[in-house]
């Protein structure tokens, strides 16, 4: 029998484990899904914004997404991450 080790969770350039992270899906009119991933550590301003794809977003692609979750998350009143605003 051999055993192998079991592999560390991921780390976030925050430092926290991505484990702990919270990944939500905002509600858009877009027809792709996205949202924002952000640590829960309080005082913690890390922060990412996803989108669905079969490709890696363009630059603009990243800021309208930014955009349309910043709005959806203010329109919901739920508090915007650090880094979006």
């Amino acid at each position: 029998m051999t055993t192998q080790p079991m592999p560390a969770p991921p780390v976030c350039p925050c430092k926290h484990p991505t484990d702990d992270h919270v990944l939500a899906i905002v509600p858009t009119t877009h027809p792709a899904p996205m949202g924002v991933m952000y640590c829960p550590v309080p005082g913690c301003a890390c922060a990412n914004t996803w989108r669905a794809g079969t490709r890696p977003s363009t630059q603009e692609e990243i800021a309208q997404t930014r955009v349309l979750i910043r709005e959806a998350l203010a329109r919901d009143g739920i508090q915007v991450p650090e880094i979006l605003r």
